[in-house]
C-alpha cells in the first residue's frame, strides 16, 4: 500500500510468512532502497528498473499471488513437495509424456542456477539436491528473492523488474493488484 510517497507492506493474509518471520516488514521508501542499489551508471534519464531486487521491492500482492500459483505450501516444505511430484508422476505415467509438473518455487530457482529449460526427468533428478541445498543454507525470504531475480517470465525478460517495465511500462513496485496479477500467471505460460 502506498501512503504519503510510503511503501506499506500489508501483511494480514495467511499466505504470507508466519508472524515471526515478519519482523523485517517495515515501512520503506522505494526511491531510498533504489538509490543504494542502482549502479553508478544509472541517470535519471532513465527512471524505470530492469535489475534484480531485493524481496521488499516486489509488491506483497505480486509475492502472495506467486506463492498461491507456484507453491501453495512453500512455507510448509523443505524444498521439495513429495506429494506433489507423485500425483504428477502418476499424471504423467498415465499420459505417456509430461502434461503436469510439481516444481516448487525453491526447485525453479535451483533450475534457473542450472540454466535448463528442457522438460526430463534427469533435469528434475539435479534439481532436487540443489534444492535441497538453497532450503538449507538460505531462508524462504532468500529464496523467493532469488525466484523473483532469476526465472523467465516472457517477452526477454528474466527477473520480475524486466518483466514489469516489459509488460506494463513501469517498475514493479508501482505495480496494481490487477498487473500482479497477471505476472503471476506468467512464470507458467510465458508469452
Amino acid at each position: 500500500i502506498v501512503r504519503d510517497g510510503q511503501l506499506h507492506f500489508d501483511i494480514g493474509l495467511s499466505l504470507c510468512a508466519p508472524r515471526s518471520d515478519l519482523q523485517h516488514f517495515m515501512p520503506i521508501d522505494p526511491r531510498d532502497v533504489i538509490k543504494n542499489i542502482l549502479p553508478a551508471t544509472h541517470s535519471s534519464t532513465s527512471p524505470l528498473w530492469r535489475g534484480s531486487l531485493p524481496l521488499e521491492m516486489i509488491p506483497l500482492f505480486l509475492r502472495r499471488a506467486i506463492i498461491a500459483v507456484e507453491d501453495r505450501r512453500f512455507y510448509n516444505h523443505a524444498g521439495v513437495d513429495v506429494a506433489r511430484m507423485a500425483k504428477a508422476f502418476l499424471n504423467n505415467l498415465r499420459q505417456k509424456r509430461i502434461v503436469e509438473g510439481a516444481s516448487t518455487i525453491t526447485q525453479q530457482a535451483a533450475r534457473s542456477a542450472l540454466h535448463i529449460t528442457k522438460r526430463t526427468w534427469f533435469r528434475k533428478i539435479i534439481e532436487i539436491p540443489i534444492a535441497l541445498a538453497l532450503e538449507r543454507f538460505h531462508n524462504k525470504d532468500k529464496i523467493l528473492e532469488l525466484y523473483f531475480n532469476s526465472i523467465y517470465w516472457g517477452r526477454g525478460a528474466t527477473n520480475v523488474a524486466s518483466a514489469a517495465v516489459d509488460f506494463f511500462g513501469k517498475n514493479v513496485w508501482d505495480l496494481n493488484l490487477k498487473e500482479c496479477a497477471l505476472l503471476a500467471a506468467l512464470p507458467n505460460h510465458p508469452l
